[in-house]
Protein backbone atom coordinates (compact mmCIF):
# COMPACT_ATOMS: atom_id res chain seq x y z
CA UNK A 1 0.00 0.00 0.00
CA UNK A 2 1.41 3.37 -1.02
CA UNK A 3 0.54 7.01 -0.54
CA UNK A 4 -0.19 7.27 -4.26
CA UNK A 5 -2.94 4.66 -3.96
CA UNK A 6 -4.37 6.34 -0.87
CA UNK A 7 -4.19 9.79 -2.48
CA UNK A 8 -5.93 8.54 -5.62
CA UNK A 9 -8.72 6.85 -3.66
CA UNK A 10 -9.39 9.95 -1.59
CA UNK A 11 -9.03 12.32 -4.54
CA UNK A 12 -11.68 10.42 -6.49
CA UNK A 13 -14.47 11.44 -4.11
CA UNK A 14 -12.59 13.97 -1.90
CA UNK A 15 -14.30 12.36 1.10
CA UNK A 16 -12.82 10.13 3.82
CA UNK A 17 -15.45 8.49 6.04
CA UNK A 18 -14.53 8.32 9.74
CA UNK A 19 -16.30 5.83 12.00
CA UNK A 20 -16.37 6.52 15.73
CA UNK A 21 -18.99 5.12 18.12
CA UNK A 22 -19.41 3.37 21.45
CA UNK A 23 -19.01 -0.03 19.80
CA UNK A 24 -18.19 -1.24 16.30
CA UNK A 25 -21.30 -3.43 16.01
CA UNK A 26 -22.59 -1.68 12.89
CA UNK A 27 -19.27 -0.67 11.33
CA UNK A 28 -19.07 -3.36 8.65
CA UNK A 29 -22.67 -2.93 7.49
CA UNK A 30 -22.25 0.85 7.35
CA UNK A 31 -18.96 0.57 5.48
CA UNK A 32 -20.46 -1.72 2.87
CA UNK A 33 -23.37 0.66 2.40
CA UNK A 34 -21.04 3.62 1.96
CA UNK A 35 -18.97 1.67 -0.55
CA UNK A 36 -22.13 1.06 -2.54
CA UNK A 37 -22.80 4.81 -2.46
CA UNK A 38 -19.34 5.55 -3.84
CA UNK A 39 -17.18 6.25 -0.78
CA UNK A 40 -13.82 4.61 -1.42
CA UNK A 41 -11.87 5.13 1.81
CA UNK A 42 -12.97 4.53 5.40
CA UNK A 43 -11.28 4.98 8.77
CA UNK A 44 -12.20 2.94 11.86
CA UNK A 45 -11.09 4.78 14.99
CA UNK A 46 -9.27 2.86 17.70
CA UNK A 47 -11.24 4.66 20.42
CA UNK A 48 -14.23 2.51 19.42
CA UNK A 49 -14.64 -0.79 21.25
CA UNK A 50 -13.98 -3.65 18.83
CA UNK A 51 -12.65 -1.45 16.03
CA UNK A 52 -9.81 -3.78 15.09
CA UNK A 53 -12.08 -6.83 14.98
CA UNK A 54 -14.47 -4.90 12.74
CA UNK A 55 -11.55 -3.90 10.54
CA UNK A 56 -10.55 -7.53 10.13
CA UNK A 57 -14.12 -8.46 9.21
CA UNK A 58 -14.40 -5.64 6.68
CA UNK A 59 -11.10 -6.49 5.00
CA UNK A 60 -12.29 -10.10 4.65
CA UNK A 61 -15.71 -9.13 3.31
CA UNK A 62 -14.67 -6.21 1.08
CA UNK A 63 -11.03 -6.65 0.05
CA UNK A 64 -11.32 -3.97 -2.65
CA UNK A 65 -12.49 -1.29 -0.21
CA UNK A 66 -9.71 0.90 1.21
CA UNK A 67 -9.93 0.58 4.99
CA UNK A 68 -7.70 2.15 7.60
CA UNK A 69 -7.41 2.82 11.31
CA UNK A 70 -7.74 6.19 13.03
CA UNK A 71 -6.62 7.64 16.35
CA UNK A 72 -3.35 5.78 15.86
CA UNK A 73 -1.09 7.49 18.37
CA UNK A 74 1.60 5.07 19.52
CA UNK A 75 3.88 2.72 17.57
CA UNK A 76 2.00 -0.19 19.18
CA UNK A 77 -1.27 1.24 17.88
CA UNK A 78 0.24 1.26 14.41
CA UNK A 79 1.48 -2.31 14.70
CA UNK A 80 -1.86 -3.59 16.04
CA UNK A 81 -3.81 -1.81 13.31
CA UNK A 82 -1.66 -3.13 10.49
CA UNK A 83 -1.86 -6.63 11.93
CA UNK A 84 -5.66 -6.29 11.79
CA UNK A 85 -5.48 -5.35 8.10
CA UNK A 86 -5.35 -1.54 8.12
CA UNK A 87 -4.16 -0.26 4.75
CA UNK A 88 -3.49 3.23 6.06
CA UNK A 89 -3.21 4.95 9.44
CA UNK A 90 -4.52 8.30 10.69
CA UNK A 91 -3.54 10.22 13.83
CA UNK A 92 -4.82 13.38 15.50
CA UNK A 93 -1.26 14.53 16.18
CA UNK A 94 2.38 14.29 15.06
CA UNK A 95 4.50 11.59 16.69
CA UNK A 96 7.78 10.93 14.97
CA UNK A 97 8.15 7.46 16.50
CA UNK A 98 4.73 6.39 15.22
CA UNK A 99 5.43 7.76 11.75
CA UNK A 100 8.68 5.81 11.76
CA UNK A 101 6.85 2.63 12.74
CA UNK A 102 4.34 3.15 9.93
CA UNK A 103 7.23 3.55 7.53
CA UNK A 104 8.83 0.37 8.82
CA UNK A 105 5.54 -1.46 8.32
CA UNK A 106 5.18 -0.06 4.80
CA UNK A 107 1.81 1.57 5.46
CA UNK A 108 1.02 5.24 4.73
CA UNK A 109 0.24 7.35 7.78
CA UNK A 110 -1.68 10.63 7.78
CA UNK A 111 -0.58 12.62 10.81
CA UNK A 112 -2.75 15.31 12.36
CA UNK A 113 -1.56 18.91 12.60
CA UNK A 114 -2.85 22.46 13.02
CA UNK A 115 0.03 24.92 12.85
CA UNK A 116 2.39 25.38 9.89
CA UNK A 117 5.25 24.01 11.99
CA UNK A 118 3.27 20.86 12.80
CA UNK A 119 2.21 20.45 9.18
CA UNK A 120 5.76 20.71 7.89
CA UNK A 121 7.07 18.39 10.62
CA UNK A 122 4.47 15.75 9.74
CA UNK A 123 5.33 16.01 6.07
CA UNK A 124 9.08 15.86 6.59
CA UNK A 125 8.75 12.70 8.69
CA UNK A 126 6.74 10.86 6.06
CA UNK A 127 3.12 12.03 6.21
CA UNK A 128 2.64 12.80 2.51
CA UNK A 129 -0.97 13.70 3.27
CA UNK A 130 -1.54 15.76 6.41
CA UNK A 131 -4.75 15.82 8.43
CA UNK A 132 -5.60 19.43 9.27
CA UNK A 133 -7.41 19.17 12.60
CA UNK A 134 -9.76 20.52 13.78
CA UNK A 135 -11.86 22.09 11.04
CA UNK A 136 -12.80 24.95 13.39
CA UNK A 137 -9.76 26.78 11.99
CA UNK A 138 -11.99 27.50 9.00
CA UNK A 139 -11.55 27.70 5.21
CA UNK A 140 -9.69 31.04 5.41
CA UNK A 141 -7.01 29.36 7.53
CA UNK A 142 -6.70 26.54 5.01
CA UNK A 143 -6.21 29.08 2.22
CA UNK A 144 -3.60 30.97 4.25
CA UNK A 145 -1.62 27.82 5.08
CA UNK A 146 -1.72 26.56 1.52
CA UNK A 147 -0.15 29.75 0.17
CA UNK A 148 3.34 29.07 1.64
CA UNK A 149 2.89 25.27 1.65
CA UNK A 150 1.26 24.44 -1.70
CA UNK A 151 3.17 21.16 -1.98
CA UNK A 152 1.51 19.62 1.10
CA UNK A 153 -1.92 18.07 0.60
CA UNK A 154 -4.32 18.71 3.48
CA UNK A 155 -7.31 16.59 4.52
CA UNK A 156 -9.49 18.76 6.75
CA UNK A 157 -11.25 16.86 9.55
CA UNK A 158 -12.90 17.39 12.90
CA UNK A 159 -16.44 18.70 12.59
CA UNK A 160 -16.70 19.57 8.88
CA UNK A 161 -20.41 20.28 8.26
CA UNK A 162 -21.76 18.81 5.05
CA UNK A 163 -22.72 22.21 3.67
CA UNK A 164 -19.20 23.51 4.39
CA UNK A 165 -17.47 20.87 2.26
CA UNK A 166 -17.26 23.02 -0.90
CA UNK A 167 -15.81 25.92 1.09
CA UNK A 168 -12.93 23.84 2.43
CA UNK A 169 -12.20 22.27 -0.95
CA UNK A 170 -12.34 25.64 -2.68
CA UNK A 171 -9.86 26.94 -0.07
CA UNK A 172 -7.34 24.31 -1.13
CA UNK A 173 -8.00 21.17 0.91
CA UNK A 174 -7.56 18.03 -1.17
CA UNK A 175 -10.32 16.26 0.75
CA UNK A 176 -12.40 16.30 3.92
CA UNK A 177 -12.71 13.69 6.63
CA UNK A 178 -16.26 13.25 7.86
CA UNK A 179 -17.16 11.73 11.21
CA UNK A 180 -20.32 12.62 13.11
CA UNK A 181 -21.64 15.02 10.42
CA UNK A 182 -21.74 11.96 8.16
CA UNK A 183 -22.73 9.21 10.59
CA UNK A 184 -24.83 11.02 13.22
CA UNK A 185 -25.84 8.42 15.79
CA UNK A 186 -26.46 5.74 13.18
CA UNK A 187 -23.37 3.74 14.09
CA UNK A 188 -24.90 3.28 17.54
CA UNK A 189 -28.51 2.76 16.41
CA UNK A 190 -27.87 0.77 13.25
CA UNK A 191 -29.80 3.18 11.03
CA UNK A 192 -27.63 2.50 8.01
CA UNK A 193 -30.04 4.17 5.58
CA UNK A 194 -29.50 7.56 7.22
CA UNK A 195 -25.73 7.27 6.74
CA UNK A 196 -26.22 6.44 3.07
CA UNK A 197 -28.44 9.47 2.62
CA UNK A 198 -25.89 11.78 4.20
CA UNK A 199 -23.11 10.16 2.20
CA UNK A 200 -24.88 10.98 -1.04
CA UNK A 201 -25.27 14.57 0.16
CA UNK A 202 -21.58 14.74 1.08
CA UNK A 203 -20.39 13.33 -2.22
CA UNK A 204 -22.59 15.75 -4.14
CA UNK A 205 -21.22 18.64 -2.06
CA UNK A 206 -17.65 17.52 -2.74
CA UNK A 207 -18.33 17.69 -6.46
CA UNK A 208 -19.71 21.20 -6.21
CA UNK A 209 -17.52 24.29 -6.39
CA UNK A 210 -18.03 26.82 -3.60
CA UNK A 211 -19.77 29.93 -4.83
Amino acid sequence: MTFDILREAIATTRVLAIFRARTSTHFVAAARALAADGVRALEFTLTTDGALAALRDLRAAEPDLLAGAGTVITPQDASDAVEAGAQFLVAPCVRVDTLAEAGRLGVPMVAGATTPTEIVTAYEYGSQLVKLFPSAVGPAYVRSVREPLPHIDLVVTGGVALDAIPNFLDAGACAVGLGSPLTGDALDTGDIASISARARTALAAARRDAS
